[in-house]
């Protein structure tokens, strides 16, 4: 096999055949790249980082701070362990307390997360007895 066959054959195991992936996030008024491709505008997908990435935005608030806040609001978690490494991170952090998800907000997301079959609440983590 010469080496130009050799290669082609190898990149049809390594390289997936599809269009390369990559993620940044714009603000409302920046203009998207002309080759950027949004994944429910034109591909008619919904993608649950998207979702929440949006959902966090309606808040004013990260994404680390959004997730942050509703683990804390799972009935499930009694505790968030989270790491800090400077005094941004805590700051960061700290931006999770003294608000709270909608009630309608909550649903969503159990929503997002029943159609990617994400089971937030397994019998494994609740008490029995």
């Amino acid at each position: 096999m010469d080496a130009k066959t050799f290669a082609k054959e190898i990149e049809t195991h390594v390289r997936p055949a599809t269009f390369p992936v990559a993620a940044k996030l714009f603000g409302p008024d920046e203009p998207l790249p002309p080759k950027a491709k949004r994944p429910f505008r034109d591909m008619k997908i919904q993608i649950a980082i998207c979702q929440a990435v949006a959902m966090a935005r309606r808040y004013g608030k990260s994404m680390a701070q959004f997730a942050l806040r509703w683990t804390t609001s799972n009935p499930v978690v009694s505790t968030a362990l989270v790491g800090c490494r400077n005094e941004r991170e805590i700051e960061e952090n700290l931006g999770a307390l003294g608000w709270s998800i909608s009630d309608a907000d909550l649903k969503e997301i159990d929503a997002i997360f029943a159609r990617h079959g994400v089971n937030t609440m397994p019998d494994a983590w609740l008490e029995t007895e």
